[in-house]
This record gives structure tokens, sequence and C-alpha cells, in this order.
């Protein structure tokens, strides 16, 4: 049972956690969207050469799920700050969000700064 207060509704809920062994369905699955990622260079604006963490954040991203495996997510990176934002067009835009920025900043040692267009700070 979750708690969710008046202000807010619950939009999705995420399981974690690995099987022992897929079945034959989930099998087929993966391969048919195992190695549709978009390329760092679709996921990336910037304005100078990117450091190596901001590429190891966008490659943990790449590996990330999305709501509709579209991958929404577009980061930028100019006069050294790194953002990441999607278009609040679509219905789990911005949980894809949340899931891009969680992957992220495991990846990169850092956090983002909470909504659309977040910072993100280096640890």
């Amino acid at each position: 049972m979750v708690d969710v207060p008046g202000s807010e509704s619950l939009v999705c809920v995420i399981t974690i956690g690995k099987s022992e062994e897929l079945s034959f369905k989930e099998k087929m699955i993966h391969q048919m969207v195992a190695g549709k990622s978009k390329s760092i260079e679709k996921m990336l604006i910037s304005d100078v050469k990117t450091p190596e963490w901001l590429i190891e954040g966008i490659k943990a991203v790449q590996k990330a799920p999305s709501a509709v495996n579209h991958q929404p997510v577009l980061f930028e990176y100019k006069n050294a700050t790194l953002t990441a934002s999607v278009e609040d067009d679509g219905k789990f835009n911005l949980v894809d969000l949340g899931i891009a920025k969680a992957h992220f900043e495991v990846a990169a040692s850092g956090h983002f700064d909470f909504g659309n267009k977040g910072k993100f700070k280096k640890e």
C-alpha cells in the first residue's frame, strides 16, 4: 500500500529485480528491443568537448528503461552546466526524465535538481 498525498497522483510503478531465468516471451521481447538505443549524439547538445563522466552517464541512460521506448530525454552541456529535459507533451515523458536522471546520477556520481531542465551537480 502506498500513501499518496491528495495533491499528487501515482502515475506508474517500477519493479526492481531480476528473475532467475527469462521466459520464452521475455527473451523474444528483449531481442526485439535490444540495441535500439538513441545515439549519444542524439541525446546530447554540447558547446565544448564533453568530459568522460558525462559520456558514462549517458551510456547508463542508453541502457535504462523508457516508458514507451522513445528515450525522449535531451541533455545539454553548456557553460560547464549540464541539464536534462523532455518536451512536456507526452503522457510519460516526465516519468522517462526521472528514470534517465536516476540512471545518469548513479553512473556519473552526482544528482540533478528536481524537475524538467534540472541542473546536474557533480559530487
